[in-house]
């Protein structure tokens, strides 16, 4: 057979085998401070940054002073709390120390008698009060006037509380002292209902008698408080270091721990000796 014409043999290139490339790794060295130290660049940048955390932690620290330890401060002149504390305590500090230490000795006579204040009788006083002045709001108000929280509030409802369930027992008087208190002052207790009357009729005892005892004995309890309270201090081992000098003893603060516990001693043994009689 002829071989057709036009037609040419094609033949494959033989291709040579491909060649792998050598891998490359790249090795970090890890720093060390002996070769920061020998970086002049690493170095001085890490200076930079120390004298800068220095820089602000001292412009914190005048912040702080301006503003935790001052009470003003002017034209960058402050005005410290040292003196600010002082002319209070000038103007103040006697009245108000002395109403502290009334606080306490009211606390302390209540613990000893085992007298407390729930939260529905003190919340009970506020409603009141809220309800006098015209509502919740108006209360907010007149706390927010005389700078007072409502925790303030709740704190001198239960002084009050205290006092007058210690001392409420104690007041002695008749139904004839209730009636002429009634006689005298119900006009003023009673305003609006008194003013509804007719010329010449007067108010009914009976139906305002639990209302007037109540306003008869918080005025009794109010009387009869600065007394007791007089006595309370006179009894009491204070040391008011506002009025006077602060006192230091040898083992003073040790020999008062234990005179302490020596009285709460005595007191609990008094009474068990009552509940055993």
């Amino acid at each position: 057979m002829s071989k057709a014409k036009g037609t040419k043999k094609v033949t494959k290139a033989k291709t040579s085998p491909k060649k792998k490339l050598p891998s490359i790794k790249i090795k970090f060295k890890k720093p060390t401070w002996a070769g920061i130290k020998e970086n002049k660049i690493t170095r001085y940048s890490l200076l930079v940054l120390a004298i800068l955390a220095c820089f602000v932690i001292v412009d914190f620290g005048v912040q702080y002073l301006n503003n935790d330890y001052s009470v003003v401060v002017i034209n960058g002149i402050r005005i410290s709390q040292k003196q600010y504390y002082y002319r209070l305590d000038q103007a103040y500090g006697s009245s108000i120390s002395a109403q502290l230490i009334q606080e306490e000795l009211v606390r302390q006579a209540a613990l000893e008698e085992n007298i407390a204040v729930s939260d529905e009788e003190v919340q009970e006083e506020i409603d009141g009060i809220a309800e006098q002045l015209g509502g919740t709001d108006q209360l907010d108000l007149s706390l927010e006037a005389y700078n007072l929280t409502m925790e303030d509030l709740t704190e001198q409802i239960k002084i009050d509380l205290l006092a007058n369930k210690i001392l409420e027992p104690t007041i002695e008087y008749t139904e004839e002292d209730v009636m002429a208190f009634f006689e005298q002052y119900s006009n003023v207790i009673f305003a609006e209902e008194a003013s509804s009357l007719e010329e010449g009729e007067l108010l009914d005892y009976e139906t305002f008698r639990e209302k007037t005892l109540e306003i008869y004995l918080q005025q009794e309890i109010e009387s009869a408080k600065t007394t007791w309270l007089s006595e309370l201090e006179i009894t009491a081992k204070i040391q008011n270091n506002v009025t006077d000098r602060p006192e230091y003893k040898i083992l003073g603060a040790t020999r008062n721990i234990v005179s302490n516990i020596m009285d709460e001693a005595n007191s609990n043994s008094e009474v068990e000796e009552v509940t055993e009689e």
